[in-house]
């Protein structure tokens, strides 16, 4: 805001408004942020992002920042991560028994492609890991590629991207297909190529989770025809799709 400084919390997916600063200090706050991050980012004039560890109750915490510049200053949005969070398995999810069988039913299946859909924040990061969960085992080699590793599973190859790199998810997803994954986590369909390149994914013998950022599940199929995926790839290797969103 112009005329202060707003820090808002959400919490339960609703936002708060907690406290109002002046204006004067928000060039100080958003240096002491950079300053925290080690380094990772210290331009002041433009978007970037950065991780700031800590200690909280002897727990190791992670505050993912990101900040981008609007018309009247710049904006700030912390992500507060538990670095060794517990995985969770598929009974301590909360699913109902129907719910529960269902996902199960997906998840043995031995080839094609889970969807799981829903909008940031709803936890789909969490439902995918214990997915993972529920498929490792000595028998099968599990491959995720993922935007930011949250939390790190001992049983799976898991790359992050990296943009600067040009490591994308499309071409994450085809040249992760060569270390002959047989369950294959692509964190999300982020455009037309990544869509492409998770179906050709899946064409193969392996099962491949990933997501997509809509509303339902009604909106999946839609969805990837017009990403311009072909019709009848998508019938021929889909094997469900999960909804999910928070409750409050």
């Amino acid at each position: 805001r112009r005329d202060g400084f707003v820090v808002r919390f959400r919490q339960g997916g609703a936002l708060f408004e907690h406290q109002r600063l002046p204006a004067t200090w928000t060039r100080p706050l958003f240096a002491c942020l950079k300053a925290l991050g080690k380094g990772e980012s210290q331009d002041l004039t433009g978007s970037s992002e950065w991780t700031i560890p800590f200690l909280f109750k002897k727990r190791p915490i992670s505050v993912r920042v990101t900040t981008t510049h609007g018309r009247h200053g710049e904006s700030a949005v912390l992500h507060i991560e538990e670095r060794e969070r517990e995985r969770r398995t598929l009974d301590e999810l909360g699913l109902g028994e129907l719910q529960r069988a269902a996902l199960a039913e997906m998840l043995a299946a031995r080839d094609g492609l889970v969807l799981f859909a829903g909008p940031s924040g709803g936890g789909l990061t969490t439902t995918l890991q214990s997915a993972l969960t529920h498929l490792a085992g000595p028998g099968k080699k599990l491959v995720a590629l993922e935007g930011k590793l949250e939390l790190e599973l001992e049983d799976a190859l898991q790359v992050e991207l990296d943009p600067a790199l040009g490591l994308t998810y499309a071409d994450g997803a085809r040249t992760l297909v060569a270390q002959d994954p047989d369950v294959f986590l692509v964190g999300a369909i982020d455009g037309v190529d990544a869509g492409r390149a998770v179906l050709e994914a899946a064409m193969g013998p392996r099962l491949v989770l990933t997501t997509l950022p809509i509303l339902g599940a009604s909106e999946a199929l839609a969805r990837l025809i017009a990403l311009d995926v072909d019709p009848y790839l998508v019938a021929e290797r889909l094997r469900g799709v999960v909804s999910q969103r928070l409750v409050r």
